[in-house]
C-alpha cells in the first residue's frame, strides 16, 4: 500500500516534504481576536504603517488578499478565479520556486506581474512550458504571466489560481489579508 500511496501526488508531498523548501524564519502574522487560523485578519492600511516602520524583529513583510476575479486568456474569459493580490516580493521572501520563468535580461514594461499555479497552468493553458510572457486581464488590468509556482508549493491559508504580484501601493485597499513576515535572525537586532 506504501508503494501505491507513493504514486498519488499530494502523498508524495507530505511524505516528502522537503521537496518544497520554504525559507527558515517564516512566520504568518494574524489579529489574536480570531480563533480561526485560516482566516484573513489584517487590514492593507495596517501593513502598509508596519511596513513604512523601521522594523526591528522582522526584516520582510510580505501581503496577501485572495478575490475572485475574472481572468481572460485572450481568446476566452473565465470568472471565478481565486487571485491572491500579493506584495511583489512575496514569492522571493518565501523562497517558493517558480518554473518557466521569463529570462532576467527581458525589458520590465511595468505590467502587473502574475504568477499561475500549477493546476490552472495545466487546466487554462495545457502546460504550455512557454507561457512567461503571455499576457492575461485580471479583473480590470493587464498583466504578465511570469511563471509557474511548483506543485504542492504553497502551504499558506487560501488556494490561489494566480497571484498578481503588486506594488503595495497598487493592492486594492478593502477587505482583510494575510500578512507573512520574515524574522531577523539572532544577532542582527538592535
Amino acid at each position: 500500500i506504501y508503494t501505491i500511496a507513493l504514486l498519488l501526488p499530494g502523498v508524495r508531498a507530505e511524505i516528502h516534504p522537503s521537496r518544497y523548501h520554504v525559507n527558515p524564519g517564516l512566520i504568518l502574522i494574524q489579529d489574536g481576536n480570531y480563533n480561526n487560523d485560516s482566516a484573513a485578519t489584517i487590514p492593507l492600511e495596517e501593513f502598509r504603517i508596519w511596513n513604512g516602520r523601521a522594523q526591528r524583529y522582522f526584516d520582510g513583510l510580505a501581503f496577501y488578499r485572495i478575490n475572485q476575479e475574472a481572468v481572460s486568456t485572450g481568446s476566452h474569459s473565465k470568472a471565478g478565479w481565486e487571485v491572491a493580490h500579493a506584495s511583489s516580493n512575496l514569492f522571493a521572501l518565501l523562497g517558493l520556486p517558480v518554473r518557466f520563468e521569463r529570462p532576467a535580461g527581458e525589458p520590465d514594461d511595468n505590467l502587473s506581474k502574475v504568477i499561475l499555479s500549477d493546476e490552472a497552468w495545466k487546466t487554462n493553458f495545457g502546460g504550455n512550458p512557454r507561457i512567461a510572457g503571455t499576457v492575461v486581464r485580471v479583473g480590470t488590468r493587464q498583466a504578465r504571466i511570469i511563471g509557474v509556482a511548483a506543485e504542492g508549493a504553497w502551504r499558506l491559508p487560501g488556494k490561489a489560481d494566480a497571484w498578481l504580484l503588486e506594488r503595495d501601493s497598487e493592492i486594492d485597499s478593502f477587505g482583510m489579508g494575510h500578512v507573512v513576515a520574515h524574522l531577523t535572525p539572532l544577532g542582527r537586532s538592535e
